[in-house]
This record gives structure tokens, C-alpha cells and sequence, in this order.
């Protein structure tokens, strides 16, 4: 169970609808026919186990190998690589005009360092549907616009993704610009290899996932930690058991409350929030194989025929 199904038809036709009522039948009649079966969480354990009587193994995801830090000289070569695409042009005006350099990084006698006019990077990604609110990112840019101002600094968020409230998003974006000139938000789609290098090459990840069931945590924020970064992170009930508030990032409710983390996580300007006592970087969560050997490969070997049982 990575999700509930039903949660997420719930969002377009509503709980109360034949079809959402349908599928949540579904699932769970056929869920308590497994053996055993797995889980992302411990809060979707404890549901499965109280409402569907449901035995699950809480199996938590772990990022890719190729989510992690990226080399400034990889870096260099990404963000030429994306000016000549004309991917950031919303940029332009910011843009060093030295070709040897970038607005992120520069090459002195062939080697690559962070530019001295390096804005922040923000990094999310989306599918831009009803489960994550980016409204609440607008209504948050005025006040981080103000802090970044006051500090003399700049910021670049990325949002990178397809689906149908993008245009939408854009549109409100394009009509407060002119409100913003400490912070540029660009929408992209990138290649998978290009997403990876990008997230990276950030200061901090945002996620704004609030997940339809409340029971499921956002793939993104693991693949930010794979990454090394921090992570502001739109608080459900869930979240905890990822995101650690003041340890490995912050969580948010409110647009005031978003606006005040970034700020806080960046250096941009202080407020009542704890200093982050690690980035997730210094914290590596273990990877896929580890998670496998320890946790999933001992409950499907239970269920093995002793022939067909190996010590691995």
C-alpha cells in the first residue's frame, strides 16, 4: 500500500460519491485477503490494522543512487546546458554576460565555484494536482520577497512537473511579478537525469504534498534528503515520520508559517523556529538494497517454501 486509491478519486468526485465508495469496498475487501502485505508508513499501518484489519509491514521509501550532491563542475555544465535550451530565461536579466560563467557557478583557470552573485535555489517538483496546494507558494513570495530584499539576497524557486493546474498557477504568478524583485519562480519539465542534477545542485527542497489519505509521505522530500538538502515541508499527520522539525527541515501549515521557514532555512532572516540541528545530508537515509534485506526480504522469506528459502 503506497496510497489509498479511493482517497485520491475522493479528490475529483468527492467522498460521498458511488464510484469513491466503490473503490474503497474494493480495496479493502481485497486487501484482507493478502498473506501479509507492506505499507509506507507507520500511520497507514495503524490504520490498516484498526479499520481494514489489514496486517502490514511498514516498508518506507528510500531515494535512488542517483539522487546526491551535485559536483560544482557538474553543476556548471547543467545550467549551460539549461540556458542554451532557453529553459531559464525568466533569468536573463540576472544572467552574468561573461561566458565562463553562469548565474550559479564560474570557472577560474578551468576550475568551477559557486558564483559570488549565487541566488539561493529552491527546488519542487508537482503534478500539479488538487493534493498540493502552490497557492499557498504565492501567497508566501511577498513576505520572502520582503526578507530576501532586506538581506540584500536573491532566490530562485523551481517547480518542475506537468499536470492541469500549472497554467493556472502560472497565470497568478505572471500578474504579481512586478510586486517581486528579490525572487523569480520558473516552471520547468526536465529529463529525469537533468531533475536529479538540478536537485542536487539546491540550497533547500519545498514540498507541498498534503497526500489525499494523510497516511502516505511525498517520494519527492526522500529524493531531496537522497540529495543532501533540507526540506520545508507542508505539514500532515503523517510528515513526522520523514520530516523532522528542526532537525532535517521545517514543517508548515499556514502561507505566514512558509514564508518564515524559508527565510529561517536560508540565512535570509531569523524567527521563532529552531536552528536545523543537521541538513539531511549528514543523516543519509539507507538505500533501497538495505531497506530490502532488512525489512522486505525476511517477510516474503517467511512465506517461502524451505526449498526455495536463501541466506541473502
Amino acid at each position: 500500500f503506497h496510497n489509498f486509491g479511493y482517497s485520491l478519486l475522493a479528490l475529483k468526485l468527492g467522498e460521498t460519491h458511488l464510484l469513491v465508495q466503490a473503490h474503497l469496498l474494493y480495496e479493502r475487501v481485497f486487501g484482507r485477503m493478502a498473506d501479509d502485505a507492506f505499507c509506507v508508513t507507520v500511520q497507514m499501518q495503524s490504520r490498516l490494522a484498526d479499520r481494514w484489519n489489514v496486517r502490514a509491514t511498514p516498508l518506507h521509501d528510500r531515494p535512488a543512487a542517483m539522487f546526491r550532491p551535485t559536483a560544482l563542475q557538474e553543476q556548471h555544465v547543467l545550467f549551460q546546458k539549461l540556458r542554451k535550451e532557453g529553459l531559464l530565461d525568466a533569468l536573463s536579466d540576472w544572467w552574468p554576460k561573461e561566458e565562463c560563467e553562469t548565474l550559479f557557478t564560474q570557472l577560474s583557470q578551468g576550475e568551477p565555484s559557486r558564483s559570488a552573485c549565487r541566488p539561493h535555489l529552491i527546488i519542487s517538483s508537482t503534478s500539479w494536482t488538487p493534493d498540493e496546494d502552490f497557492g499557498q507558494l504565492l501567497e508566501a513570495l511577498p513576505a520572502f520577497n520582503r526578507d530576501l530584499a532586506n538581506a540584500a539576497k536573491r532566490a530562485v524557486v523551481v517547480v518542475t512537473g506537468k499536470g492541469e493546474l500549472r497554467q493556472q498557477f502560472e497565470e497568478r504568478y505572471a500578474a504579481m511579478l512586478h510586486q517581486l524583485d528579490a525572487v523569480r519562480v520558473l516552471t520547468l519539465w526536465l529529463s529525469f537525469a537533468d531533475y536529479a542534477l538540478l536537485l542536487g545542485s539546491a540550497d533547500l527542497g519545498l514540498s507541498l504534498h498534503t497526500s489525499s489519505s494523510g497516511d502516505d509521505l511525498p517520494m519527492k522530500v526522500v529524493d531531496m534528503f537522497g540529495a543532501g538538502l533540507p526540506v520545508c515541508a507542508r505539514s500532515f499527520a503523517a510528515l513526522p515520520e520523514l520530516v523532522r522539525h528542526g532537525e532535517n527541515g521545517f514543517a508548515f501549515t499556514s502561507s505566514e508559517e512558509l514564508s518564515q521557514s524559508l527565510s529561517h532555512a536560508l540565512g535570509v532572516a531569523t524567527y521563532n523556529l529552531p536552528q536545523l540541528k543537521s541538513t539531511a545530508g549528514e543523516r543519509k537515509l539507507n538505500g533501497w538494497d538495505e531497506n530490502w534485506d532488512e525489512i522486505a526480504w525476511p517477510l516474503i522469506q517467511s512465506h517461502l517454501h524451505p526449498s526455495q528459502r536463501k541466506d541473502q
